[in-house]
């Protein structure tokens, strides 16, 4: 019974350490080869059953032999890659059969305190317990598998997370250099010697303590580095997005500065033509002049000059207009991954054929220096403006305009839209749940439950406002970075929005005045 309940434990112990393993492949793979994997790692676990009567001294690492060598033939993992991946794996699997072994011996402690009027003390009642866990071989058994599927939940609620489900292939570095390895290693070798003292020596109390609490130690010391190196890993692909952007960014402004060159040169060539062709014509309109005054005025030489002029202001004011309209696509916060994601915004509303304009009237260095992460803000407003561009394009003429202000309460950001307002729906489920408002445009939500996570991590406040009609926007949102949280939704549908949204979520008011789009 005693190596029964021991294959049981490695058999869930090799599962679980299959599941983190195929989480952090770095390549997907079909349902077959999956199944296969799993099947080899329980069939593993499963050989306890036969190592620990032989080779009991390096069953464990045994055990991560044939795990590496079934799983890495299975998925062609590399070498020094697998060996990584394997090493996490088990770390993982071992320390949420330490976290089991904690709760179970916390519930049994509790209840040996609860039922000791039944046996006349908590030792005693210890004592039972101790024996129908330890002693009785059924008791065993069914102790361990609770203990498994204890562990098997802790590690299901540790993966289901979205950043370690997404982000535990980036933990797994080739080579042997990762704190995380080095982690991992240490619990398997205090699981190691924990396990050959119960078989060397009758009492193992002590040891038990002690490497319980190293093994505790262990878990935490992963659960830190796992947060350190998926925060890492976040910021090195913000890096990376920056330094597109910022590319992209002096790529578009040579092509700005190109273009404003060669307006410059066509403009000079106008001027050097204008210094020829308007003394003419002044020449030509006083001759006329005094021809009226005398009667022989020709009508048709007045014609012919007015004609003349009205070409020349005609070229002038498309000359003119081009360059005022290539003049307005160099936008300057200050900041320059902030000009960067304006420029690359503004692209994306001229291909929608969306005017989009921006208006700086706030010290952008200050603000995103006092009041929030540069990094997140840049986030904040390409996600807002691109929603309004989405919104924007489904109406024309679509307008979208960005606002940086300085108010007594704090820098402000606004963005508006001549869109669609927002649904019920949307309002709803808004920053709780994904939800997106450009499902049909391959909206996924991702956008929202970000931007919320920033509002809430910046303590900044939102206002949702629907305009009237009769202007060039319908609607806008604006964060104030005030720490004071608020969040706030201006609507001519407030009645209808207090029945179906959340109540205490947001203040929700109807508008004090008219306020509409082109007043802003």
């Amino acid at each position: 019974m005693l190596v029964v309940d021991s294959g049981i434990k490695h058999a869930f112990m090799l599962l679980y350490a299959y599941i983190v393993f195929c989480i952090g492949l770095p390549e997907k793979h079909s349902r077959r080869r999956y199944f296969f994997g799993g099947a080899a790692a329980v069939l593993i676990g499963g050989s306890m059953l036969v190592l620990k009567n032989y080779i009991f001294v390096i069953a464990i690492p045994s055990l991560m032999a044939l795990f590496y060598l079934a799983e890495g033939m299975i998925f062609h993992v590399r070498p020094k890659k697998n060996l990584t991946l394997t090493l996490i794996s088990f770390g993982f699997s071992y320390g949420a059969f330490y976290l089991s072994v904690a709760i179970s011996t916390a519930v049994i402690a509790l209840l040996s305190y609860g039922t000791a009027g039944l046996f006349g003390s908590p030792e005693q009642a210890m004592d039972y317990y101790s024996y129908l866990t330890k002693e009785l071989p059924i008791g065993r058994i069914l102790l361990m598998t609770a203990l498994s599927l204890l562990q098997g939940l802790l590690l299901s609620i540790a993966l289901r997370s979205k950043r370690l489900r997404h982000g535990l292939s980036s933990l797994v570095k080739i080579g042997m250099s990762d704190i995380g390895v080095y982690i991992s290693i240490a619990t398997l070798s205090i699981m190691m010697i924990y396990v050959v003292s119960i078989k060397a020596t009758s009492s193992n109390t002590t040891v038990f303590t002690v490497c319980f609490f190293l093994g505790i130690t262990c878990i935490f010391m992963l659960y830190y580095w796992i947060k350190n190196e998926i925060r890492s890993a976040y910021k090195s692909r913000i890096k990376e997005n920056e330094l597109l952007l910022l590319e992209k960014s002096i790529v578009d402004k040579d092509r700005l500065i190109e273009v404003l060159r060669s307006d410059n040169e066509r403009l000079a060539e106008i001027i050097h033509k204008d210094n020829k062709l308007i003394p003419a014509m002044v020449m030509s309109v006083k001759k006329c002049a005094e021809s009226m005054g005398s009667g022989s005025c020709d009508t048709s030489e007045a014609l012919e000059t007015a004609d003349a002029l009205e070409a020349i202001y005609a070229e002038r004011s498309h000359a003119i207009s081009q360059y005022e309209s290539h003049d307005r696509g160099i936008i300057s916060t200050g900041v320059t991954a902030v000009d960067a994601v304006l420029l690359y915004m503004s692209d994306r509303a001229a291909e929608s054929g969306v005017c989009f304009s921006a208006n700086v009237q706030a010290c952008l260095p200050d603000m995103l220096s006092e009041e929030i992460d540069r990094r997140e803000f840049d986030t904040m407003l390409a996600d807002l403006t691109e929603n309004a561009i989405i919104a924007a394009k489904q109406r024309s003429p679509g307008r979208v305009e960005v606002r940086f202000k300085r108010l007594d309460a704090g820098y402000m950001l606004e963005v508006l839209d001549s869109g669609e307002n927002f649904s019920t729906d949307v309002l709803k489920n808004m920053g709780i749940k994904k939800t997106t408002t450009h499902k049909n445009d391959g909206g996924s939500g991702i956008g929202l439950m970000t931007f919320f996570r920033i509002l809430r991590q910046s303590g900044a406040s939102l206002t949702i406002e629907e305009l009237s009609e009769g202007g060039q926007f319908t609607k806008s949102i604006r964060v104030t970075f005030d720490r004071a949280g608020h969040m706030r939704i201006v609507s001519y549908r407030a009645d209808e929005l207090k029945k179906v949204l959340r109540s205490g979520r947001f203040e929700i008011s109807a508008p004090d005045g008219e306020r509409k789009g082109e007043q802003i």
